[in-house]
């Protein structure tokens, strides 16, 4: 079982449901959201041969989001993608405070520490890659979640050559549908 969002979920659950939807779709770009895959995939020799397999079997580029290690104890939130016999990574470079890192960590006593630790997202890192993925439909520039609030981090993909904007991005755990309809006014501004 693996740890998503404060529930858990069984990556081998995960890629039998996007399985499922995948024999429905037939399309050229397939995209699953923000964590849509539970687990660490840059180690996960099984999860990407399941990639793998998925995309050429749909005869589609893939792209899901997922969790990457970039060192031994801290994770990017990320995107994987496999087009064209290659796998293609970009790692979210906003961070949601208190969500996937906790401000000011270091000023923090050892009590309140070991609570931000427990309670709050401390395991994230920010990713470094900014560039549009190249993918056999294109340039793709893919932002995760928080960061399409940023408009000069749209405007600088789009600059280095990206055809199509895409966020990744899992809502469901907002009980309010404000932040969703939010969301949906910055992605028509990004557009």
């Amino acid at each position: 079982m693996r740890a998503t969002r404060g529930k858990y979920l069984d990556i081998s659950l995960a890629k039998k449901i996007y399985s499922n939807l995948l024999e429905e779709n037939k399309a050229d770009l397939i995209v699953a959201p923000e964590g849509a895959l539970p687990v660490e995939v840059t180690n996960d020799a099984d999860t990407k041969y399941w990639l793998k397999i998925k995309s050429i079997q749909n005869k589609a580029d893939i792209i899901f989001g997922s969790y990457c290690n970039k060192n031994k104890s801290k994770f990017t939130n990320c995107a994987v993608s496999y087009s064209g016999n290659e796998f293609l990574f970009y790692d979210k470079q906003r961070l949601v405070p208190f969500g996937e890192f906790v401000p000011l960590y270091w000023l923090l006593p050892k009590t309140l520490k070991r609570f931000a630790d427990f309670a709050l997202g401390d395991g994230f890192i920010q990713g470094k890659n900014k560039l549009p993925v190249d993918l056999s439909i294109g340039k793709i520039g893919i932002n995760i979640c928080f960061e399409l609030i940023f408009p000069e981090q749209i405007r600088e993909l789009t600059m280095e050559g990206a055809n199509l904007l895409l966020n990744l991005s899992d809502l469901s755990w907002f009980r309010s549908n404000l932040v969703k309809k939010q969301f949906l006014a910055f992605a028509v501004f990004r557009a």
